[in-house]
């Protein structure tokens, strides 16, 4: 369960900026050093690698990682993001997923509390952030992440 993995010394270049979610980013050498230990102590078919918000480090850090060491990515993107500075492009999304690793949407908007929303809301969220990846990638988005993990029945029917 990732979120950004980019340089420390550029940590406000991919995903969302500030000290917050710097705490949920890891640099590419603790990222290498990671999976190669999983490598060594794992089958690949039971591993998930989830990465949330859609940060440029996706394509730039975290899936040659991957790719590497023969593991595929869950990538979750943010659809009003998709081409914002220090986000995923609609390029980057289809390159990620011509090379075998899975998108899904994170929502449209990242709400702070989705667990808060009222049905016709979250299901919103839903459909419209999984039709902007839908349109980009031509083919149906199956996956998706809740963002901060705030579940609520509303989420669940949505």
């Amino acid at each position: 369960m990732y979120h950004d993995i980019v340089p420390d010394d550029i940590q406000d270049g991919s995903g969302f900026a500030g000290s917050a979610a710097a705490a949920y980013k890891l640099s590419p050498a603790r990222f290498r050093q990671q999976l190669a230990n999983v490598a060594r102590m794992y089958n690949h078919a039971d591993l998930l690698f989830t990465f949330d918000d859609g940060g440029i480090g996706a394509l730039r850090y975290a899936a040659p990682v991957l790719e590497a060491h023969g593991f595929v990515g869950h990538f979750f993107v943010v659809g009003e993001l998709i081409g914002r500075s220090g986000f995923l492009s609609q390029t980057d999304i289809r390159d990620l997923a011509g090379r075998g690793h899975l998108i899904g949407t994170h929502s449209m908007t990242h709400p702070k509390s989705m667990a808060n929303l009222g049905l016709r809301e979250a299901t919103a969220e839903w459909v419209d952030g999984r039709q902007r990846i839908e349109d980009i990638l031509g083919s149906p988005v199956s996956i998706g992440a809740v963002p901060y993990g705030s579940f609520s029945r509303s989420v669940a029917l949505a």
